[in-house]
């Protein structure tokens, strides 16, 4: 009869053939998780503090950016007209679809989640550097107490274990799940707010036998912040041909950016060398980029004639006047729809060993989705109703009303996307020359970025 060390050796035996990766994570910016009530940490009967780290989102995430890898490098122009391609590419992470329900191949479990929650005169800094941001989030509770659970946390780590979970062993497949949940996690990011530098983790320490020395090639360019160099290692061994891709101007589907050194070319990752020590600065460099007062201020222009859209549509609320906001358009039927389209880039602070941050632009770019919709494009604010949302250039100085050709929308927006992503690192860095990202005191009156965040 086999003894207890007998059966745990043979389980390990049997784990270790099937396991493709284990390694702790450490997040390099705030994370703002959340359980199932949305709640950032709780705590158990012993008052030990509580937080959750979800297998489900990393997935979901991983899941996003390998569709768009795909549609970058495997999927004609005449394609990419929707997700289905790319989703039956990525069957082998399991599918949803009640019609066509698949099982995951790759099997992911998150262990020993450890996070400090920010003390109160960090919670202030947020209140005041943040502001808009952190309105938008705790809006929904009254209670200063219930608030406290749903701000941001500080340090969090946790340990990812990676299973194949088939007898069926593929190196490319292996390493395009495995390194694209490195990328994931440190450029992408999980939970609130990720396209503005939320939810960045780096791995510490981790094992993979069989994808050893590829895995350590592309963990030291994340460690030593070569955010290029990263995705062009992973990209070309996962099995894909740089040389050939699609362009977004013909794509529905957010495509993968590029790791090409072109401050012209819209696709490529661009990096702003920020070399600032402070992560709160840095994540308000990133939230307050994409707000509108501050390009009036820069490019000395009306509201209306700044195309802030490019950086996405906020969800729809209840403002503080309780009055609904958001951006609109109309259907078919003349039906008033609220729209919600993520942001064509994600801004991401990026951690180098010498504990510096700069800050990456990953762009993830599509036109043609954006073409019905934005046609009859309307905002509704506090200040406003049903306001028109200029895509063209304005005549007489009059928002444009009559109708516009589809062909001329389809350039209009084509400019204003190319000219806003290529101006983005510009324009952070002159935030951050100026001084604008610099923390204001705690008891200071701010009276600034009261735009919703994007």
């Amino acid at each position: 009869m086999m003894d207890i060390e007998e059966i745990k050796k043979l389980v390990n035996e049997v784990v270790g053939k099937y396991k493709v990766f284990e390694g702790e994570f450490n997040s390099i910016t705030y994370y703002w998780g959340g359980d199932y009530e949305e709640k950032t940490y709780s705590y158990d009967k012993d008052h030990n503090i509580i937080c959750h780290v979800s297998e489900n989102e990393i997935v979901g995430r991983l899941r996003w950016f390998l569709r768009a890898v795909y549609a970058r490098f495997c999927v004609v122009d005449e394609n990419l007209k929707g997700y289905k391609i790319a989703d039956n590419f990525l069957k082998f992470l399991g599918t949803s679809n009640p019609k066509e329900t698949t099982k995951s191949s790759y099997l992911f479990r998150v262990e020993g989640v450890k996070c400090e929650k920010l003390e109160e005169e960090e919670k202030k800094k947020f209140n005041v550097n943040i502001r808009s941001r952190v309105r938008l989030v705790l809006l929904k509770y009254k209670d200063e107490s219930e608030k406290e659970y749903h701000y941001p946390l500080g340090k969090v780590t946790f340990s990812l274990k990676i299973f194949n979970t088939t007898n069926e062993k593929n190196e490319n497949r292996d390493l395009l799940v495995v390194g694209g949940t490195v990328l994931t996690l440190a450029y992408l990011g999980i939970g609130k707010a990720t396209s503005r530098g939320f939810g960045r983790f780096y791995p510490t320490r981790w094992e993979s036998k069989s994808l050893e020395d590829k895995l350590s090639k592309l963990i030291t360019h994340v460690k030593n912040g070569e955010v290029e160099k990263a995705f062009n290692y992973f990209y070309s061994h996962s099995g894909f041909n740089l040389e050939n891709y699609s362009k977004w101007t013909r794509s529905t589907i957010p495509l993968a950016p590029l790791p090409c050194n072109d401050e012209k070319n819209e696709e490529c990752i661009k990096i702003v060398p920020l070399k600032s020590q402070k992560l709160l600065e840095v994540i308000k460099c990133t939230n307050i980029s994409t707000l509108k007062m501050y390009y009036k201020k820069e490019l000395h222009k009306k509201s209306i004639d700044i195309h802030t859209w490019v950086f996405g549509f906020p969800r729809a609320h209840i403002g503080a006047k309780g009055i609904e906001t958001g951006y609109y358009y109309k259907d078919d039927r003349n039906v008033n729809n609220t729209l919600r389209r993520v942001s064509l880039v994600i801004i991401s602070p990026v951690k180098k060993q010498t504990n510096d941050y700069d800050i990456a632009i990953l762009p993830f770019l599509s036109l043609e989705d954006f073409r019905e919709k934005i046609i009859d494009l309307r905002h509704k604010g506090v200040g406003h109703s049903k306001k028109v949302v200029t895509i063209l250039p304005r005549k007489n100085n009059e928002a444009q009303q009559s109708p516009t050709p589809k062909d001329d929308i389809k350039d209009a927006i084509e400019k204003a996307i190319k000219d806003y992503v290529n101006n983005l690192p510009k324009h952070i860095e002159n935030l951050h020359t100026k001084g604008h990202c610099k923390l204001k005191e705690v008891s200071s009156e701010n009276s600034e970025e009261r735009e919703r965040p994007r």
